[in-house]
């Protein structure tokens, strides 16, 4: 993910603020996989939630393509439940 000007990284070595990228990385895969979407976004002013379609497979997520190059093989997963909110934020 390339963070936005909005989100640009200090430097640890010379305290400039710089463009960067994001990465989140699995090293070892659970046997269950709990996945927790951000739904909301800070508009400037307040919290407003993400109105967006979300599409998830039922089955057969692979998440080799996100574990790290040294993270031995994890299981593919079903999807079992889902917990959707509605309303606000408060």
């Amino acid at each position: 993910e390339h963070l936005t000007n909005d989100e640009v990284w200090r430097c640890g070595r010379c305290a400039d603020f710089r463009p960067a990228t994001k990465k989140i990385e699995l090293w070892r895969a659970p046997p269950v996989l709990f996945v927790q979407l951000k739904r909301f976004y800070y508009n400037g002013h307040s919290l407003s939630k993400i109105p967006k379609l979300v599409i998830f497979p039922l089955e057969g997520l692979d998440v080799a393509p996100y574990s790290a190059d040294t993270a031995p093989p994890g299981p593919v997963y079903d999807l079992y439940a889902v917990l959707n909110h509605f309303g606000g934020l408060s």
